[in-house]
């Protein structure tokens, strides 16, 4: 189901919006955000809270971020905008709700166990392995960018170093079996583009941080980048079929682009070299 990761903003100005994008972007990474603790393709039998907490998890990212600005004593023009981007309630609204709101430490406490499980590693390594098979086969005589998750998950289960990236390639630490591939993925992938671009910034960027517009937009292009590729993907033995379908991966609004983003995907030689043996 082909869902929408930010609040329509239609009943503001054009001009409003541009002096105070930067909510905007806030109000989306806190979304995207309650999507990685709490993902879509949860095991929840029977009645399912799983997206009551995640509009919890946004209201509270918002309301904190509120909150440091009054204390910082923000200049009111900037208040009235950031309340209304941001859906900060009333008053009356905490007095009620007080006792339901999710707690900022425990949100940061979730993040810190996603990466101490090595979630995220486990995600963005199949997608480039994924990426860099579509690649190979692309370049091959079979000219189509064709990949299979069981195929990518052999390759790393071989051992093969799978990132593209300036510096040597090393031999990556062992993160889980076969199984544990599959699960993480299914788990996750209507937001592993998400993850992947997390992942790259984070590894990328000396001074890693979504603290300011610009750091978010850049993510937002990045992720916007990774959904891009992973939807050419064709399935092996099924003709003109995609591994991942529209519906598959959340959207991104369309101002939203990643024309600015040049990530290389190397080929596998080997692979590239028995891919064209082959077909030929």
């Amino acid at each position: 189901m082909m869902m929408s990761l930010w609040d329509n903003y239609k009943d503001f100005s054009a001009d409003f919006l541009t002096r105070h994008h930067g909510y905007v972007l806030l109000n989306m990474l806190h979304r995207i955000k309650s999507f990685l603790l709490h993902p879509l393709n949860c095991n929840c039998k029977g009645d399912c809270a799983c997206e009551e907490i995640r509009e919890k998890i946004v209201l509270s990212l918002n309301i904190d971020h509120y909150n440091k600005a009054q204390k910082r004593q923000e200049v009111p023009e900037k208040l009235y905008a950031m309340k209304l981007l941001l859906n900060i309630p009333d008053d009356s609204y905490f007095k009620l709700h007080y006792a339901h709101s999710y707690p900022i430490w425990l949100i940061k406490e979730k993040f810190q166990e996603e990466s101490t499980r090595k979630n995220f590693k486990i995600v963005e390594r199949l997608i480039w392995g994924l990426l860099r098979l579509g690649k190979t086969y692309e370049l091959s005589m079979l000219n189509e960018p064709r990949a299979s998750i069981n195929e990518a998950i052999a390759l790393i289960l071989g051992g093969m170093p799978l990132k593209t990236t300036a510096k040597k390639l090393e031999k990556e630490e062992y993160l889980c079996g076969e199984k544990g591939y599959s699960a993480q993925l299914n788990t996750y992938k209507p937001v592993c583009h998400f993850i992947a671009a997390f992942r790259f910034m984070e590894e990328n960027s000396p001074s890693f941080s979504l603290a300011e517009p610009e750091q978010i937009q850049k993510f937002l292009s990045l992720s916007h980048w990774f959904r891009k590729k992973l939807l050419i993907l064709q399935t092996p033995n099924v003709k003109e079929k995609s591994l991942f379908s529209e519906d598959t991966l959340l959207s991104l609004p369309s101002w939203v682009n990643s024309d600015d983003v040049h990530i290389i995907i190397d080929p596998l030689e080997d692979k590239l070299l028995k891919a064209n043996a082959y077909f030929s």
